[in-house]
């Protein structure tokens, strides 16, 4: 933003009593990638692609070694011994997308297709094994 414009912009809020915080202000050249508390406002409010690439990441785990082994990798590899819910921390990135995005969004729809299958799948397992015993 040009000294003009900032000059302007900075006596419109003296005008009305308040004062700007230095220390909290940035200036954005035009095209560049804004981010506010972690989500992404520059064009239309996203979340960063390291959220979804992290999302893909934990669903792929479950998917390819199955739940138990999931869980295990991912204490050990994403919260260093920790013990979290891979279940809740799954559902909780995939709440917070359908917030951002909105139901509409084709990424949201298809990590909440994937996630539900893995939940049925795993019920599924779960019911055969203990009708098995």
């Amino acid at each position: 933003m040009s000294p003009f414009w900032q000059s302007r912009i900075y006596n419109i809020i003296a005008k009305y009593g308040l004062k700007v915080n230095e220390k909290k202000t940035r200036t954005f050249v035009p095209g560049t990638r804004r981010e506010v508390t972690g989500v992404v406002v520059s064009d239309k409010i996203n979340v960063p692609r390291s959220y979804i690439k992290q999302l893909r990441v934990l669903l792929h785990l479950w998917e390819k070694y199955g739940y138990a082994q999931a869980q295990i990798i991912f204490t050990r590899d994403f919260y260093k011994g920790i013990e979290k819910s891979l279940v809740n921390v799954i559902d909780g990135k995939i709440n917070y997308l359908e917030m951002i995005k909105g139901k509409e969004d084709s990424t949201y729809r298809k990590f909440k297709s994937r996630f539900k299958r893995l939940q049925w799948e795993e019920k599924q397992s779960t019911d055969q094994i203990q009708k098995d015993i």
